[in-house]
């Protein structure tokens, strides 16, 4: 995000996204957790439950972080959705290739 609005990373600059994105972003870290224990300690429909919320946070992300990209960044929402995608889908690629490197791939 300040990249793009061409900002130096200072601390100063990041203050006010890490906050944003901590008060905005809590609910998806809140559902995904309540969905976790859900799934994992229920039976019957209780897996569908959790798999509603887990879809349900997943949703709250994604909205809330196109909705910071297009008021921090004064973009619209269409244009923010695909930065924060685009954004998203790099750190997933980042996080999955250092779990690759530290954990290896089992050829057993």
């Amino acid at each position: 995000m300040l990249h793009q609005k061409k900002s130096p990373i200072t601390r100063e600059t990041l203050r006010q996204p890490f906050y944003i994105h901590c008060y905005l972003l809590a609910p998806f870290a809140l559902g995904l957790s309540i969905a976790s224990t859900i799934l994992l300690n229920s039976h019957g429909f209780g897996p569908l439950l959790g798999l509603a919320i887990a879809l349900l946070s997943c949703a709250w992300y994604g909205g809330a972080q196109s909705a910071i990209y297009a008021r921090i960044l004064k973009i619209s929402l269409l244009r923010a959705a695909l930065i924060a995608s685009a954004a998203n889908v790099a750190a997933t690629v980042i996080i999955a290739g250092v779990a690759f490197l530290l954990v290896g791939i089992d050829r057993g």
